[in-house]
């Protein structure tokens, strides 16, 4: 969860997207490389399979995940948020 306080992050410029990561084998070999699904918006959905391309979604999610809350404080934020709502009724 991303707070309000958090402002105007990356994941609201540019949209839902998927990182597929298909893991690696017994040898640690890569089964499949990854690519990254982008939901449409106005056009079709889109698969990005470049590896250039997928490493910039890869950092993307890294940027996103950096202004996340953690599991505890996103619970308490949650849990907030509800008194306050149960307290307006």
């Amino acid at each position: 969860m991303q707070p309000y306080s958090a402002g105007y992050t990356w994941g609201f410029q540019h949209g839902p997207f998927i990182l597929l990561d298909f893991g690696t084998d017994t040898k640690n070999q890569q089964i499949e490389p990854p690519i990254v699904y982008v939901e449409g918006r106005l056009t079709s959905d889109l698969y990005v399979e470049r590896l250039e391309d997928v490493q910039r979604y890869i950092e993307l999610a890294e940027a996103i995940r950096a202004d996340t809350l953690d599991e505890v404080r996103t619970r308490d934020l949650v849990r907030q948020v509800a008194r306050e709502f149960d307290r307006e009724r």
